[in-house]
């Protein structure tokens, strides 16, 4: 036993704080688990950043190793991956065809580049169109996919304006 009123303040402090790291490494262990055995993608995907951060926190906290953290992030991510990358792509795939739609049936560019498979943004429906879209209802009906497709355009360094 402690003979020194320091030391009996050390032991109260270790106790307490050795409660609380058990109860942030457990509540981390459960939350993977939950990653891991859910089937719901859009469930999945707001979950992952939440749980990356709070593996660098404990990491930070020294509550565990810094490549522990590195190691269930990598592999929680490499898990989720293949859940997300299905949303991912669709959304980046979407974006793509918008921008290249945009550099293929610019005013500047030639026929030559003209893709015979492409669909003119002119050839959308009135509703459908991002730009229209945007300057009618506001960029919060906009698709990030859309965004990006606008922004790319913006910022095309051969564009004239109409």
């Amino acid at each position: 036993m402690a003979n020194h009123k320091s030391a009996l303040k050390r032991i109260r402090q270790n106790a307490k704080r050795n409660a609380l790291n058990s109860y942030y490494h457990k509540t981390m262990r459960n939350a993977l688990r939950t990653i891991r055995n859910s089937s719901d993608k859009s469930e999945v995907g707001e979950m992952l950043p939440k749980v990356s951060s709070m593996i660098d926190r404990l990491a930070k906290k020294n509550i565990i190793h810094k490549n522990k953290a590195a190691n269930l992030k990598s592999s929680i991510t490499k898990h989720v991956g293949i859940a997300l990358n299905t949303l991912l792509l669709k959304d980046f795939e979407k974006a793509l065809r918008f921008s290249e739609s945009l550099f293929y049936f610019h005013p500047m560019n030639s026929g030559s580049h003209q893709s015979p498979n492409k669909l003119s943004i002119k050839s959308w429906a009135e509703d459908d169109r991002p730009r229209e879209k945007m300057m009618q209802k506001g960029r919060s009906v906009l698709t990030n996919a859309e965004l990006i497709g606008i922004s790319d355009w913006f910022r095309h360094p051969k564009r004239i304006c109409s």
